[in-house]
């Protein structure tokens, strides 16, 4: 076949591919999930500054300053779901999970090998007083034990078969495992074990000796033994909760946590209980572990369901919510912005306002309890000074690189809805009252314009600025903010996000799948698209690769996310890891973006979002 009959044959295949296929879209995941809200059940700390805790989808943490900061990573070893973690020093460690999983570090969790108890029953509790002897449990009463630091596990089952979900030994002899059927007792490093307390439902157990030890139940009991066990006498917690776990410093001062928010102390044994403000306002939240390397009492810790850590630092009067890695159960994202590549805020409902300084690897709330209100937005004009934006008029400023975020008075009950600052001083903000306008870094906010349901704002310098509004409404100032002109956009959509790369050159996008350019400064607009014939689609950011005025990218409803690298001609649409409704879109340098949604989702790329891909659009 001669060259000219090979070209005719391509362009026929390129032809019948088009017919078939008049629009295709092709393109690799680059966008990897940040925070996926993984239950976080275990907590282990091996010396005043470092811990490790396990959690869903084989997630190893780990704190080396204190839990100020936590580092979240998947173990190497196996992706199932972990319940306890269990360290004999600092060095080595193991994990339990489903699916028989026994996971084993010896370079502190650098890495993790699997270990092999010959079961398939899920192993819920871990613990190891040596670096040789340990003991696990789990469901349908399955027991295991090692003398040579899991490299040879010997299987047993207690009682009739029913859960065990907590063991502990108080020496390499002496030590109790508890579930459905109740308290279990060995004498001989758990070669034999004997039935102490018939009690359904006992899901953790914690001795302070030999002689002294408690029991968490299920709806709120506690019992107590002064006797090693041979009698076990019922303690009033004063709620009603499930009590997953308990911890002990002495013979007097203890807590036990579990679900329903519930934590509880006691300074004299166990004779009375107080119930402390968690500081969740959930009442679902479900605390998973409560453990400290203080004996003063002082210093305590709490893991939770949702990925939830909690600290105290005055013996439990006041608890402090930390999120590594995730955020509370329940929490819409609305927002993300980074100042470079490590230092971010994300901002949703409930007032949340979380801080990383690691590039998303651990996450800090810093929102504190200034409102329960939905903060929508986020712009920081310098490392130092950012603003926050809500529902009915909230405001919140912060000029220690959000640490610390204080309220603003807006003069106005309103929703706001985005903000936008050219610098420390100068800010407008978009709401359902119009747009209000500071010059005094938010000291002060007069109306800059009137007009119902603002929804985006965005100024290429402290003179030209754009501004989009519901039923198509697009406006323009030339003088800061004193004077608005209309546009004309060509469409009734509600213009979420607008953004400019130059005097004349942006974008405007919102719902109807609607994303309109302009190349003029907004004298004339024309309609792009997209690829996806859905007008319900609601696309909620445009964000614009400061290297590249020709390169975006649009964050949308059910899992859509997408880019064009040549002003909108063709826009690809990129594989992101979950189908929930992405609200908020930021690059923080030429490659790496990240996005934030539904259900408490920030995704990451490392690789400008897309790795390969073509559009093909039969015109």
């Amino acid at each position: 076949m001669n060259k000219i009959l090979l070209n005719d044959y391509a362009v026929l295949i390129c032809v019948i591919f088009l017919v078939l296929f008049p629009s295709v879209n092709y393109s690799q995941s680059s966008w990897f999930i940040l925070n996926a809200n993984e239950d976080i059940n275990g907590l282990e700390f091996v010396n005043a500054s470092s811990a490790y805790a396990a959690g869903g989808n084989g997630v190893i943490y780990k704190t080396n300053d204190g839990g100020v900061t936590w580092s979240r990573s998947f173990n190497t070893a196996s992706p199932n779901y972990l319940w306890a973690v269990s360290f004999a020093d600092e060095m080595k460690g193991w994990a339990v999970g489903d699916d028989g999983t026994i996971i084993n570090t010896v370079n502190g969790g650098s890495s993790w090998q699997q270990q092999n108890a010959n079961t398939y029953n899920r192993f819920i509790d871990v613990d190891f007083i040596s670096d040789t002897k340990g003991w696990v449990v789990g469901s349908n009463g399955i027991a295991a034990r090692t003398v040579n630091g899991g490299l040879n596990w010997t299987l047993q089952y207690l009682g009739s078969g029913m859960n065990l979900f907590s063991v502990q030994f108080i020496n390499e002899n002496t030590g109790w495992a508890v579930g459905d059927e109740g308290i279990f007792k060995t004498i001989d490093g758990g070669i034999a074990w004997e039935l102490f307390l018939a009690e359904s439902w006992v899901y953790s157990v914690e001795f302070v000796n030999e002689n002294t030890g408690w029991a968490g139940v299920r709806f709120g009991k506690v019992y107590k033994t002064t006797n090693g066990g041979s009698t076990w006498t019922q303690q009033n917690s004063g709620t009603g909760a499930t009590y997953y776990s308990m911890k002990f410093i002495n013979e007097n001062t203890g807590w036990a946590t579990g679900d329903y928010s519930t934590i509880i102390k006691t300074t004299d044994g166990g004779a009375n209980w107080i119930t402390e403000n968690s500081g969740i306002a959930s009442i679902y939240t479900k605390f998973s572990c409560i453990n400290t390397f203080d004996n003063s009492g002082e210093v305590c810790w709490i893991t939770g369901f949702g990925g939830l850590i909690l600290k105290t630092v005055d013996g439990g009067l006041n608890w402090e919510t930390y999120q590594s890695g995730a955020v509370p159960q329940g929490i819409d994202l609305w927002s993300v912005y980074f100042n470079d590549n490590n230092t971010g805020w994300v901002s949703g409902t409930d007032g949340t306002i979380i801080r990383t300084t690691n590039g998303g690897n651990s996450w800090l709330n810093t929102g504190g309890n200034l409102t329960n209100e939905t903060i929508i937005d986020l712009y920081f004009s310098s490392l130092n000074n950012g603003w926050a934006v809500g529902h009915h008029g909230k405001i919140l400023n912060t000029t220690n690189s959000g640490i610390n975020w204080s309220l603003q008075n807006s003069n106005t009950q309103e929703n706001l809805f985005n903000v936008h600052f050219r610098n420390d001083l100068t800010g407008w903000v978009a709401g359902d009252n119009g747009i209000i306008k500071t010059t005094n870094g938010g000291d002060t906010w007069q109306l800059s314009f009137e007009f119902p349901w603002m929804y985006s704002v965005f100024f290429i310098d402290e003179n030209t600025g754009w501004a989009g509004g519901r039923f198509g409404k697009l406006v323009k100032t030339t003088n800061g903010g004193n004077n608005w002109t209309d546009q004309t956009g060509g469409t009734g959509a509600t213009y979420y996000s607008i953004k400019f790369s130059d005097q004349s050159s942006g974008w405007a996008v919102g719902d109807y799948n609607t994303i309109i350019r302009t190349s003029d400064g907004g004298e004339s607009w024309t309609r792009q698209h997209n690829g996806i014939d859905n007008i319900y689609l609601k696309l909620s950011e445009i964000f614009i690769a400061e290297d590249d005025g020709n390169t975006a990218w649009i964050s949308g409803y059910y899992g859509y996310v997408f880019k064009t690298t040549n002003a909108g001609v063709n826009w690809y649409r990129s594989d992101v890891p979950q189908n929930v409704n992405y609200n908020s879109i930021f690059f923080s340098s030429e490659n790496i973006g990240y996005a934030v949604g539904s259900s408490g989702i920030i995704i990451k790329t490392l690789n400008r979002g897309i790795t390969s891909g073509v559009t093909i659009l039969l015109l």
